[in-house]
């Protein structure tokens, strides 16, 4: 007897077809919700306690900053050893870290100090998941599905930019709250643990085994990553985007204190339309995927940010705050997206683990500069300059690179790799 065949996803949702990278999906979704509640809770509660931009810059910065140094590591240990023991070890550590926060915050303990101590904490758990996390998902698709894994995963984990600080703009009606935003991100990482643990043996390629140290690993890796003009397009445009826009997503409490005197529950909202706009954006993304070459989808991402986040700057009401914000979420998806998809398909093995270890280093490096520089001059000059500005200068570096075809490149390199193509019926375009 002939078994059933597998039912057929559509296009923009193909890699679900993959049982691993569903049950994958699904978890990480759970887990990516409660990191983003964690996250608002904690802008939140030091933009209240503090009064300061710069003290709320510094809690991202200290979130981030571990990226620099870890990243690097974690991708030789991602090419070297088993990457479902690290994935697990790693998430250990996000526990313990989500745990502590819920713990101080529970006892009254509110010394900024301390705050900033933990978040650091959490971005040395951040940095030595993120290439393994990053790495563990090629395994768990075919190639040709590769793209649509990685934009599915920017999705879900902009799915939870708009739930997490929804629930938590709920909970922290009373400051108190934060405690259980801490908890249950704490409680999320067993949802992925388990997940991890159930993903069938005999898909995952076996460590390689190198000499030399991580230095050696770092070097290679670097002159890797310079050899491919389509992994340097990539890598450094995430860089630029991180610098440069990214800083507003952990200034959103100042936006919202500063232009619309928001309470925490308007707060979680205008947190949340950030997460809706990125969903939009997958959307956008999915359907173009196959059918738009990557350089066109990143120059609409671009523009589409720079024009929201100058609306938002100007933006008199909260309303249009709400719809700003969102429009810079689903920029922001259709950039990061395009990218990681390129980067994760031009990064083969044996040097996965190194090139996503690089260019998570590369984001480490410029988002946390970006948003302590950032919070510093929104404390001199008012976040509505600080984001006009913001807006200009990813203005013009888009015309820029639009008029010397720079993200061309990226075009070049992923042509040659295999894609699954739009099917119609599957897509629902045909009867």
């Amino acid at each position: 007897m002939t078994p059933p065949a597998a039912p057929r996803w559509p296009h923009g949702l193909r890699a679900l077809g993959s049982r691993d990278y569903r049950v994958f999906w699904g978890a990480a979704l759970v887990s990516s919700i409660g990191s983003h509640m964690q996250l608002a809770a904690l802008g939140w509660v030091v933009a209240v306690l503090t009064d300061s931009a710069t003290k709320v810059a510094l809690v991202a910065f200290g979130t981030m900053i571990p990226l620099v140094v870890l990243s690097p590591v974690a991708g030789s240990l991602t090419d070297r050893f088993p990457r479902r023991g690290l994935l697990l070890a790693t998430m250990a550590l996000q526990t313990a870290q989500a745990t502590a926060l819920a713990v101080t915050w529970a006892l009254g303990i509110r010394e900024f100090a301390l705050i900033f101590a933990l978040a650091f904490v959490g971005g040395i758990a951040t940095g030595l998941n993120g290439p393994v996390f990053q790495a563990f998902v090629p395994e768990l698709v075919p190639r040709p599905d590769l793209a649509n894994a990685v934009m599915l995963n920017s999705a879900q984990f902009n799915v939870a930019k708009a739930l997490g600080p929804m629930v938590a703009g709920v909970l922290l009606v009373q400051t108190a709250g934060a405690t259980w935003c801490f908890l249950a991100n704490a409680c999320t990482f067993a949802v992925v643990m388990l997940a991890v643990a159930s993903i069938r043996e005999g898909r995952h390629p076996p460590p390689n085994a190198r000499t030399g140290g991580f230095w050696r690993d770092f070097v290679d890796g670097t002159a890797h990553v310079a050899r491919d003009p389509g992994l340097r397009t990539a890598i450094g445009l995430n860089g630029f985007v991180a610098a440069v826009g990214q800083p507003l997503v952990p200034l959103i409490p100042i936006v919202a204190l500063e232009l619309y005197d928001a309470d925490s529950v308007q707060y979680g909202v205008l947190g949340g339309a950030l997460g809706v706009g990125a969903i939009l954006g997958a959307v956008v993304t999915g359907r173009l995927d196959g059918r738009w070459r990557p350089s066109r989808i990143l120059v609409l991402g671009l523009f589409g940010y720079a024009v929201c986040t100058a609306l938002a700057a100007v933006s008199g009401t909260l309303d249009t705050g709400i719809v700003a914000i969102g429009g810079t979420g689903a920029g922001f998806l259709m950039i990061v997206a395009t990218n990681n998809s390129s980067i994760q398909a031009l990064a083969r093995e044996p040097w996965r683990g190194r090139v996503l270890g690089i260019w998570l280093m590369a984001y480490g490096i410029a988002y946390p500069v970006g948003v302590l520089v950032q919070g510093v001059l929104v404390d001199a000059f008012g976040v509505r300059s600080v984001l006009l500005a913001d807006a200009a200068i990813l203005a013009g570096v888009t015309v820029l690179l639009a008029a010397r075809r720079s993200l061309e490149a990226t075009d070049r390199a992923v042509a040659a790799l295999p894609v699954a193509r739009p099917d119609p019926v599957a897509d629902g375009s045909t009867p």
